[in-house]
């Protein structure tokens, strides 16, 4: 037997190495071709959406939302799109924000960034303006970011930020990464930005992959899934805005703002409450903030100091003015993120929030800019129009706009716009405040209806509208008697007829006409939802815990909930009951539409028989009253 030597095992050893880097190399290269395959694959067959021609050049985003929403997917618009090659002299100006840039409650038509391109035209005859609506319900910065990485080829020569309220740091992993590990989101988004595959992965995954739910991920902060949200804010701000600077882009950011009496509302207990229950539980403070608004000429900001001490609106002990303060301090924090983003990346900053302040009695922001607690009103879209086209006039002309927003003229009128909502909507501006102001009834927010509610009411003379506040004025003790017309339904007069009424709106609107969701209305049928839910499909399955219907889920208590509040004659659909996920209103519509004899959709015709299925499903599940004939849809209007 012959010994091997010391250079033997030497040699040996090296062969080794050698095969094992030889592997390696074989592996790294292989890895690096399938990459490069994949994205070339990518690159020739997975287009990014082009944004689509709205009206003249004016263009709405179709991309789908990233953080999971179950109404992720756009809402259909047919036109051309966007070309990547520019005309001589183009303009080009991208705004991307949440529900307020797409429009709500109005639509495309009365959006901000609509007005935008019709104020640029005027100021600037000599170039071809582009206005690119990039807005979407329920977007969150990050959504923003990966719609931002997609519009790069348009080469913007300007990018308009609004927004920041919808931003939750519990609801997706991302949105915790710029402010917690800074460094390796960068990587990330380096290499998002320079391959089509993983921004297509990360972007259109969501849409394309994750089943549809009927829950969106609602953990609460202390669950250990989030993060400081001031942190993760400034975070996210800095990305949009450094991005967009590094892709030549001048960038005006724009400090968001909200009605702070959504926060009153919103810090009570509202699920499987009644609105004369919600009402009568309220305490001595709410009720004295709520009987203001339904004064005339109510000094609000007087009335929540008058209410300091007069005890909570919900537990612990935080009355009304300071839970508007601890509102407002909340809007200054994201409006001081947003000015150091824009110093530290050299942006311009229009304070868009003090100038709607500056301006409203007592500081509050309220009606008349706003109509809900973070939608504009027509008016208020086009004052924050004309306040971008200014700064944009400036710009393009080399000139540093003032530090201060300031009209420099009034307004345009607004009557152009009311009139393209009511040829779009076949109902018109009248009815859309209606059914907004109804809806926030149905979701128990008295305090933000109520101003509608008299704008609907008062110029715009509508029915429901005016019985609406006479019914609440005589729950809080400010009448003797309810509206003589209610009659002996008096009592109850209360979230079922509320929310028939929105239908019937709804319903007006099928029948003259309307054509597309112009605004995003819908009555939700999530927790303690007072409607019954229309299913657009058959095959329901029921189970030990919940109603199946396709993706749709629904839980069993919430079919009991909703089923029984339908024996006063309410049909609402959910948000997630459209077949595709994307237009609410658009179904409801043509269900209305359909069960009035005036539409032929296939799929609506469905759900029409499916009503009569679904109570014959559910009858093991709840009382046999709950779903007595004849209970399950409101009549026609005359």
């Amino acid at each position: 037997m012959v010994k091997s030597t010391a250079p033997d095992k030497a040699l040996s050893v090296r062969g080794g190495r050698a095969r094992l880097a030889l592997r390696l190399s074989v592996s790294v290269v292989s890895f690096a071709l399938t990459a490069a395959l994949l994205e070339v694959c990518a690159r020739l067959a997975l287009p990014v959406p082009a944004p689509v021609n709205l009206r003249d050049a004016i263009y709405v985003s179709q991309l789908p939302l990233v953080n999971g929403h179950p109404m992720r997917a756009p809402d259909p618009v047919v036109g051309e799109p966007l070309a990547v090659g520019r005309q001589p002299g183009e303009l080009r100006v991208f705004v991307f924000g949440e529900s307020s840039v797409q429009g709500t409650p109005w639509g495309y038509r009365a959006s901000a960034p609509t007005m935008l391109y019709d104020l640029l035209r005027r100021a600037l005859p000599a170039r071809h303006v582009t206005v690119v609506n990039m807005g979407r319900v329920s977007s969150f910065t990050m959504d923003a970011y990966y719609h931002l990485v997609s519009i790069a080829q348009y080469r913007p020569d300007f990018v308009i930020f609004y927004m920041g309220l919808n931003d939750r740091y519990d609801a997706d992993r991302e949105m915790c990464w710029p402010s917690e590990w800074p460094t390796v989101h960068a990587a990330w988004r380096w290499s998002v930005e320079h391959s089509r595959l993983l921004w297509t992965v990360r972007a259109r995954g969501p849409d394309l992959l994750y089943p549809k739910q009927d829950q969106w991920n609602t953990g609460p902060p202390s669950s250990g899934r989030g993060c400081d949200p001031l942190r993760g804010f400034q975070a996210w701000s800095d990305v949009l805005v450094g991005t967009a600077r590094a892709m030549g882009a001048q960038v005006v950011v724009t400090t968001p703002l909200r009605n702070p009496l959504t926060a009153i509302d919103l810090k009570r207990e509202r699920s499987g409450v009644d609105l004369g229950a919600y009402l009568a539980a309220s305490t001595p403070a709410y009720r004295t903030v709520l009987a203001c608004l339904l004064a005339a000429d109510c000094d609000v900001r007087g009335a929540l100091t008058a209410t300091s001490s007069d005890g909570p609106v919900h537990a612990p002990a935080t009355g009304p003015s300071q839970l508007v303060a601890q509102d407002e301090a909340r809007m200054r924090r994201m409006g001081e993120s947003w000015k150091a983003s824009a110093t530290r990346y050299g942006a311009t900053v229009l304070d868009f929030r003090a100038y709607v302040a500056q301006r409203s009695p007592g500081g509050l922001v309220q009606a008349p800019f706003v109509v809900d607690d973070i939608h504009l009103s027509v008016e208020g879209y086009l004052t924050l129009a004309t306040l971008w086209s200014q700064m944009v006039t400036d710009l393009v002309a080399g000139l540093r706009p003032p530090p201060h927003a300031e009209l420099r003229a009034p307004i345009a009128d607004t009557a152009r716009y009311r009139e393209d909502l009511r040829r779009s909507d076949g109902t018109g501006y009248a009815d859309i405040v209606e059914r907004h102001a109804l809806h926030h009834l149905v979701l128990r927010l008295p305090l933000l209806a109520v101003p509608m509610l008299r704008d609907a009411a008062g110029p715009l003379e509508r029915h429901n509208a005016r019985l609406a506040l006479g019914w609440l004025r005589w729950r809080l003790g400010l009448e003797a008697q309810p509206p003589a017309e209610l009659g002996s339904e008096a009592h109850g007069f209360d979230i079922a007829r509320f929310a028939r009424a929105a239908s019937e709106s709804a319903h007006r609107s099928a029948v003259a006409g309307r054509s597309q969701d112009q605004g995003g209305w819908c009555i939700p049928g999530d927790k303690g939802a007072s409607v019954f839910a229309l299913l657009p499909a058959s095959g329901a399955q029921l189970g030990p815990t919940q109603w199946r219907v396709g993706d749709v889920r629904i839980a069993r208590s919430e079919v009991e909930v909703s089923l029984t509040s339908a024996t006063s004659g309410v049909v609402a659909v959910t948000r997630l009951l459209h077949p595709s996920n994307r237009s609410t209103t658009d179904f409801m519509t043509r269900f209305f539409a359909v069960r009035a004899g005036v539409g032929t959709d296939p799929r609506v015709a469905q759900a029409v028989a499916a009503v009569v299925r679904a109570r014959e499903l559910v009858s093991p599940w709840v009382p046999a009253a709950a779903t007595a004939p004849g209970t399950l849809h409101p009549s026609p209007p005359p």
